[in-house]
């Protein structure tokens, strides 16, 4: 090989391989892009769900609430006054203002990343506040249904006590 074939051999070595490195680099850049696209479209439906979360769990609250407060009232109400209520008619009105209500907010995505703990990890400081907030409604929700289940077992229990 001379000198001027040698030359050219590492010079086309060099455009290829040059080549090849663009074109990793062209890729990996596109890749990231299209990654960065994914990651921000799966936040904005993750935001979007659980802002849609949020207000259903503060209307089946407000529901649970009302629900607590006329069963607290109904109790509060003297022997002579429910005694005057026909039994049918005290069932109907108890078990009436016992409002069952179930809530499935049916999220993989919030879900996954509630369970995995890598809520700390998401860049968006709103979507982290929001979903913070919704895994505590959750565990609000929860509790308040079975308070609700616990108080229609009572309201039963007194409704058979009564009838009986």
């Amino acid at each position: 090989m001379n000198r001027d074939s040698w030359h050219s051999f590492v010079t086309e070595a060099l455009v290829i391989v040059a080549s090849i490195l663009i074109a990793f680099g062209i890729d990996a850049w596109w890749d990231g892009v299209r990654e960065q696209q994914d990651q921000r479209e799966l936040m904005e439906a993750v935001l979007t769900d659980a802002r849609g979360s949020l207000a259903e769990i503060e209307r089946i609250s407000t529901l649970a609430e009302e629900s607590q407060a006329a069963l607290k009232a109904f109790y509060a109400s003297g022997v002579e006054q429910l005694e005057a209520v026909p039994g049918e008619r005290a069932r109907a009105v108890m078990l009436g203002m016992i409002v069952p209500f179930t809530f499935d907010p049916g999220s993989g995505a919030i879900a996954g990343i509630l369970s995995s703990g890598q809520v700390n990890e998401l860049g968006d400081p709103a979507l982290q506040t929001t979903l913070l907030r919704l895994a505590a409604q959750f565990r609000e929700v929860d509790e308040r249904s079975r308070h609700m289940a616990s108080m229609e077992l009572q309201v039963t229990r007194a409704l058979n006590r009564h009838e009986a």
